[in-house]
């Protein structure tokens, strides 16, 4: 007698378990026994979404996330938002447009040339450094042409002079 009294509390014990299971389940859901129990339809669907039925009690948990995914966020990425700026729009970039931009960047910094290898320097930098012997090659002078200049001097005479002292340093870094 005992060994079936044991077994009743074992198969009591076992059932609450299931309910309390089964009721966070519903919860979860947004559901509720009583709705289940009468028939009664517990989903509405979602403004966003029209494939989406979610329950009456999870729809505004439910509309932030629908949200960000019919305007193409995804799951991965994470919407940082500040207070305040709830007026905000997001501006979809499809995959043409990222192509376009890099295409973009790469061709201006070929278009940049020996420039963009060139670490930039403050005037005092070049100040500081001891003067240098630019050695030039103009197109259509068959002869080099040899000038003592400081960096100053070479800045003031113009941009193309600064290409010119640029790629004869890195030559004699190469060197």
């Amino acid at each position: 007698m005992m060994a079936r009294h044991d077994e009743l509390s074992a198969l009591k014990l076992f059932i609450e378990e299931q309910q309390h299971w089964l009721d966070s389940v519903l919860e979860t859901l947004g559901w509720n026994k009583e709705s289940l129990e009468q028939g009664q339809p517990c989903l509405m669907q979602c403004p966003y979404n029209d494939h989406h039925f979610v329950a009456k009690s999870s729809v505004e948990k439910h509309k932030p996330k629908c949200r960000y995914v019919v305007v193409g966020v995804t799951t991965d990425n994470e919407v940082v938002s500040e207070k305040g700026t709830s007026n905000s729009t997001f501006v979809n970039i499809d995959s043409s447009i990222v192509q376009a931009v890099k295409k973009y960047a790469a061709t201006t910094a070929e278009n940049r040339g020996s420039e963009s290898v060139q670490p930039t320097q403050q005037r005092r930098d070049y100040i500081d450094q001891s003067d240098v012997v630019v050695e030039s090659h103009d197109v259509g002078v068959s002869s080099l042409e040899s000038q003592t200049v400081t960096p100053p001097d070479l800045m003031a005479q113009g941009p193309l002079h600064t290409i010119r002292f640029c790629f004869c340093v890195l030559i004699m870094h190469t060197l």
